[in-house]
Parts: C-alpha cells; sequence; structure tokens
C-alpha cells in the first residue's frame, strides 16, 4: 500500500496530499449532501461510513471506536464529523451524545448537529 502524496516510481508529478474526510450519519441524503466537498479545489476525499445507527448516541459511539482504529493522519487535514439531529425530541440521549464527544476533538472527530 502507497502513502498518500509519495511519489511513485516512473511517475514524473507527484500525488498532492489529499485529506480525508470521514462522514459519519444516520442516512444516504446526509452523505449525498455532504459529498460535494469532495473535489479537487478542496483537495479533500469524501469517505460516508456505514454506521447501522439512527440515533445520535450510536452513530458517535460508532465513530469514536472507528477513528480510534484507524488513526487518523491530523496533519494532513483528515478529519471525522458525526452528522445527526441534535433535537432532544428524536434523539432523548442528546447530553449523554455529547459528553461521549468531549476530547475527540484531539483525534479529529467533531459534531455537526
Amino acid at each position: 500500500m502507497r502513502k498518500r502524496g509519495i511519489e511513485v516510481k516512473g511517475k514524473k508529478v507527484k500525488e498532492k496530499p489529499h485529506c480525508k474526510i470521514y462522514i459519519f450519519c444516520e442516512g444516504k441524503t446526509e452523505e449525498i449532501y455532504l459529498r460535494h466537498f469532495e473535489n479537487k479545489t478542496y483537495n479533500a476525499e469524501v469517505i460516508p461510513v456505514n454506521t447501522e445507527h439512527t440515533d445520535a448516541y450510536g452513530i458517535v459511539s460508532f465513530a469514536k471506536n472507528y477513528i480510534n482504529k484507524e488513526h487518523l493522519n491530523l496533519e494532513l487535514g483528515d478529519r471525522g464529523y458525526c452528522v445527526f439531529d441534535s433535537d432532544p425530541g428524536s434523539n432523548p440521549d442528546i447530553k449523554k451524545t455529547f459528553n461521549l464527544l468531549n476530547g475527540c476533538c484531539q483525534k479529529g472527530l467533531y459534531r455537526r448537529a
């Protein structure tokens, strides 16, 4: 496996390193909406990750475990974003969810509610 940004033998042009943006969300609609950030202008690769969860706590818990295993390259700009509805009516454990996210920014995991 080749690392991002490393020159390949035989190629004259170096591949510009790009960041990876992991999207953890409830469904396909969010994935489709957020894919527009993936282009050469932003130099980012958007990677939707199927969490198989529809509740905020489940999404964040899954994302936190995923990020811990993947060890994102923060220097390149790798990030993970949790996208969910923060309405307490649809997510009764929202305070518990936000508490679970505490300290995750240092590992590159953010929330967008």
